[in-house]
């Protein structure tokens, strides 16, 4: 069982032992810790949590992932956690398969941020796929899986820029330099037509390759038409998406590098 909490205060009882007070937010976390066995010895681990910058963008995640619920099955609905689900699969990000006896299941949705029945093991087990809670992240698992929702949102039809500027992407996740080399070389106009109009940077290997495939060939800038509009990338324009992983592999094989180094960073896979 892992919680967040803030120390608050610290006192001794009569005969030495001290008393340790800590302030827990999470109304989750609270029911979870409410039933501990107050006779039960517990091993406790105390460990400095996650900066504000990343519970920050936990909290955007689940913003971005309830909008597109919304957006593919309406205002009234409430199912951002199967969104979750999808993205963090697609991310190859943090997630196992438990057998436990049926009545486990409540103690497994209490340890894991989701937990889904997957098959009847036996009589009396099942199998269960649980995935860990994004706030668990390490950077690199997190900015991957940022990244796999943002495309995720533009596939259908979500502006991601307003959700670009809150996960604060070109600061953060997107490595600095390569962000400026590629304003500097396009001059912020579309890389496939010249046009001015909401460009934005598309990186042309996505997915969970999307970060260690980060060159500053890979990246490029499109407009909004040939990025999210109506002939983008991320709006079903394959032929678009092949001509630009064509046009990068040509790049790197200018360049001199190994069949090995290009097949790395073209995410596993050849396109010429």
């Amino acid at each position: 069982m892992k919680v967040i909490a803030k120390y608050k205060d610290m006192f001794y009882g009569a005969n030495g032992e001290g008393y340790i007070t800590f302030k827990i937010e999470n109304l989750r976390h609270v029911n979870m810790l409410r039933e501990i066995d107050k006779e039960n010895l517990l091993s406790l681990d105390v460990d400095k949590a996650k900066d504000k910058r990343s519970i920050q963008q936990n909290s955007y995640l689940w913003a971005l992932l309830t909008a597109i619920d919304k957006k593919i099955n309406g205002n009234r609905s409430d199912n951002a956690e199967e969104i979750y689900i999808q993205v963090i699969d697609k991310a190859g990000a943090k997630s196992d398969y438990i057998v436990a006896v049926k009545e486990a299941e409540q103690a497994l949705k209490n340890a894991f941020r989701v937990v889904k029945y997957i098959k009847p093991h036996n009589e009396t087990s099942n199998v269960y796929k649980v995935y860990y809670g994004s706030s668990t992240y390490d950077t690199k698992e997190m900015t991957i899986l940022i990244e796999t929702a943002l495309d995720y949102a533009a596939t259908v039809g979500i502006d991601t820029d307003y959700w670009t500027q809150r996960f604060d992407i070109w600061g953060g996740s997107m490595n600095k330099k390569v962000a400026e080399h590629v304003k500097e070389r396009s001059g912020m106009l579309c890389e496939v037509c010249g046009s001015n109009q909401g460009v934005q940077l598309h990186h042309i290997i996505g997915g969970p390759s999307r970060s260690i495939c980060e060159t500053k060939e890979s990246v490029v800038a499109l407009c909004l038409n040939h990025h999210t509009g109506a002939e983008g990338v991320h709006n079903g324009n394959a032929e678009l998406d092949r001509r630009l992983k064509k046009r990068l592999e040509a790049k790197y094989i200018a360049m001199g590098y190994s069949d090995e180094k290009i097949r790395h960073l073209m995410g596993g896979r050849r396109y010429l």
